[in-house]
């Protein structure tokens, strides 16, 4: 009977386990890796965002649409467009309704409102704060007699 020699045997279980070796080292070196990126992308995003809040761009684009609002209020209130926007009435004679907010199928077109030169113009290629389009009258659901004018409004958040 023939004993097997110690180098045949040793070779093939020594082999396997290396590849074993080589192969948990690769796993846990690539989850260290990921791990490490997205550390990396979560203080990049924090850092974005809180210097976002400190340089206070998003309230100055908030007061910029809220500057906004309170200018097509004080248009539909006091029914005029002003500055050159449009919304002259018809004159006596031409047979159409008036272009103005007591038109309920008036449609504005947007005008544009630069809070630093504090200037409104219908040119969208002129630099603006912000963007107001005063929409036409909607029919209230379940009340008939009762619309109202949908004002949107895009403030830019940039200085």
């Amino acid at each position: 009977m023939r004993l097997p020699r110690r180098d045949d045997t040793n070779r093939k279980g020594i082999l396997n386990n290396q590849r074993g070796v080589v192969l948990t080292v690769v796993i846990v070196v690539s989850v260290i890796l990921v791990l490490a990126a997205g550390y990396i992308m979560g203080l990049g995003y924090n850092q974005k965002r809180i210097m976002d809040q400190l340089s206070g761009r998003r309230m100055r684009a908030y007061y910029r649409a809220q500057g906004g609002m309170v200018d097509a209020l004080f248009r539909l209130r006091t029914n005029s467009m002003g500055l050159g926007l449009g919304g002259v009435p018809t004159i006596g004679g031409t047979g159409g309704p008036p272009d103005d907010f007591t038109n309920p199928n008036f449609d504005p077109q947007p005008y544009f409102i630069n809070v630093k030169t504090d200037t409104a113009s219908t040119d969208g290629s002129l630099p603006y704060d912000v963007k107001v389009d005063i929409g036409p009258v909607q029919q209230a659901p379940g009340l008939p007699d009762t619309g109202f004018r949908k004002i949107e409004l895009t403030g830019k958040d940039d200085t």
